[in-house]
């Protein structure tokens, strides 16, 4: 009997490391570039944030991509664990737990940096021609004033056809999330992202979370694990720059 438990001690000795299953969070994503996409190096910075934040943590991440609207039905089915980068909303708060913010989105005036621009109020904004995108909100005192006509919006249907609208002299200026502007620059007008620049001031600003279903039992460990990892990844510097490098365009598959 004793000869027998050794050899079992043996064998268990030699089962590599690997074969031990980890514990394992699977998140469904639809694609919003550069934040989160199946076409970027790591999934994107906010995917690579998350993966590293658990991984910390000793969690590995598995990520569904599919649209929003069926990503939102596999974390209530059960079928996924989380989603995320999204608002937070009462509604939402009644089906999620949520993160501490993994995201501070920031929407900032792009323009072509030859333009004199600079603005601190709504006020300042009334000299120019300002671009923006049909059923987008841009911050409750922007939208009233564009309602009011306190200053002069165009809209269009997409945020790409207010960058054409910016290099080709119609607009002067254009709202836009600072990580997506910068992605669309790299990606749909390479040649020309130098000459854009943006006001540092903000338009509007929101956070986002990760979020998992109220109706999974280990929500709240996970959580745990998540804000932990991810206040590692912030005081070691490697959050902004994961974010840094995103804005460069590194994380493009050329």
């Amino acid at each position: 009997m004793l000869r027998m438990i050794r050899v079992l001690w043996l064998l268990i000795m030699l089962i590599p490391s690997g074969a031990y299953a980890k514990d394992k969070v699977i998140i469904a994503v639809g694609e919003y570039p550069p934040l989160v996409s199946e076409h970027l190096k790591h999934y994107g910075v906010t995917a690579r944030i998350v993966v590293e934040a658990f991984a910390l943590e000793g969690v590995d991440v598995e990520y569904k991509f599919t649209n929003w609207a069926r990503a939102f039905h596999l974390v209530n089915e059960g079928a996924a664990d989380a989603i995320g980068p999204i608002l937070k909303n009462k509604e939402r708060q009644t089906v999620y737990d949520f993160s501490d913010s993994m995201l501070y989105e920031t929407q900032v005036f792009f323009h072509i940096k030859s333009t004199d621009f600079t603005w601190h109020r709504i006020e300042d904004l009334k000299r120019f021609e300002i671009g923006a995108t049909i059923a987008y909100s841009y911050g409750r005192a922007f939208d009233i004033a564009a309602t009011t006509g306190e200053i002069s919006v165009q809209r269009v249907p997409s945020d790409l056809q207010n960058f054409k609208k910016l290099f080709n002299d119609r607009i002067d200026i254009f709202p836009q999330s600072i990580d997506v502007g910068y992605y669309m620059l790299q990606t749909e007008f390479p040649s020309k992202t130098t000459l854009v620049t943006h006001h540092p001031h903000f338009v509007n600003q929101s956070d986002n979370y990760l979020a998992f279903s109220k109706k999974n039992p280990r929500s709240q460990h996970y959580l745990t694990l998540f804000n932990r990892g991810l206040a590692t990844l912030k005081a070691t510097g490697k959050y902004e720059q994961y974010f840094q490098e995103s804005r460069n365009g590194d994380y493009i598959i050329k």
